[in-house]
């Protein structure tokens, strides 16, 4: 029985069970398969020549998978009495390297100026609610739960049911993906034009294209499962402490604090300053992230008259300080007025809503800048003369 028979059969029997990314994976699999083993007698095949035949330079994963295909082609042919044994359970396959790319937030957006109207809302439902591409594709309107404000989706193995909280930044992607026209009801998520789900290998091919554009500009390449991947690593360091996440530093540097310390002779005096550094890292080291936001905002309010000034707006806007580095000190001042300032501000003043949602730590990290502005507050003081 040639390979080429087994495909055949296959075809009529077993692929159309197989979903509809599996049967096109595999119909491409099976070109190669019958171009290089097609007209040989299945049970010739030996696992010398099989391994010789894994053996490629590039596409090592993709001639695993090659390999499975023509597994899942012998497994079938020993179940209808064809063969005695499948040879391809012997081949040892190529050693894969888990991908540790991360997806920066520059990355991510500069793509999706690339990518057309379609692709950004599937990208934003891969980055925020962590929807592998299969998934993403196959996602109706009815597994949008509002009463419970869920996303109700299959495990793709074990076919396990999850449920993925709705936040308000997910919500947003999926008012978008409503707009979107098609020629008839929208019975998916993100319909092609038709209206109907796309493809595996339409949605592969408009990546494609979009990378192609994003590549041009000089940027580097990444995958739609690296931005899953980006996923999974924000959900790992969500669970770990601020802290930790840091390696074990604080928000504030211990060598600053100290710093302070030592100049609590001066005017301004930086007792309270130095004691505000200190439960800045006590709440980051307990992953009191609304507090750390407050109290940021408080030592944001507290240290203008070291500066000369009475608010920090006026810090961020007028301070001249070191001719060196003015223009540097004056946008990371702004940034701390602008971005920490309207943080502490909206965890402040803030009443309750329906739906909730916590600051991350992303969102309150300003520890870089924050080291900028004591260091810039000690050397004021260590300029004073003690009282």
């Amino acid at each position: 029985m040639t390979v080429d028979e087994i495909i055949e059969r296959f075809k009529k029997e077993r692929l159309p069970r197989l979903k509809k990314r599996t049967q096109g994976d595999y119909g491409r699999h099976f070109v190669l398969l019958s171009r290089d083993f097609g007209q040989r007698q299945a049970k010739d095949l030996t696992l010398k020549e099989l391994q010789g035949w894994m053996n490629v330079e590039t596409g090592k994963i993709q001639r695993n998978r090659q390999m499975a295909a023509l597994s899942s082609l012998l497994g079938a042919a020993v179940k209808w009495g064809w063969l005695d044994s499948n040879v391809c359970k012997e081949v040892e396959r190529n050693k894969s390297k888990a991908r540790e790319r991360i997806v920066t937030d520059k990355e991510f957006a500069q793509m999706k100026t690339y990518a057309g109207r379609r692709m950004p809302m599937a990208m934003d439902l891969s980055l925020l609610a962590g929807l592998k591409q299969g998934a993403i594709l196959e996602l109706t309107w009815t597994q949008i739960d509002r009463q419970d404000n869920v996303i109700r989706i299959r495990h793709h193995l074990t076919g396990r049911q999850i449920q993925i909280p709705i936040t308000p930044e997910i919500d947003a992607v999926l008012a978008k993906c409503k707009e979107l026209p098609a020629k008839k009801k929208n019975l998916y998520v993100i319909p092609n034009r038709q209206g109907d789900a796309y493809t595996s290998e339409g949605f592969r091919a408009m990546w494609q294209r979009a990378v192609k554009r994003y590549l041009k500009t000089g940027n580097d390449h990444f995958t739609f499962e690296d931005i899953r991947q980006t996923w999974a690593h924000r959900q790992t360091l969500e669970k770990l402490t601020p802290t930790a996440r840091r390696g074990g530093a604080g928000f504030v540097d211990q060598a600053r604090i100290e710093e302070l310390r030592a100049l609590q002779g001066k005017k301004p005096n930086p007792t309270r300053l130095t004691r505000l550094c200190e439960e800045i890292n006590a709440c980051y080291k307990n992953n009191s992230l609304l507090a750390v936001a407050l109290l940021a905002r408080t030592v944001i309010n507290h240290v203008p008259p070291v500066f000369g000034f009475n608010t920090f707006s006026e810090v961020a806007n007028n301070y001249g300080g070191d001719p060196k580095t003015n223009k540097s000190f004056k946008q990371i001042a702004r940034r701390l007025e602008e971005a920490a300032r309207s943080i502490g501000d909206k965890i402040a003043h803030e009443t309750m809503r329906p739906v909730e949602s916590l600051p991350s730590a992303a969102q309150v990290d300003f520890s870089p800048e924050f080291d900028v502005l004591l260091e810039e507050v000690a050397r004021l003081l260590r300029e004073r003369t003690s009282p």
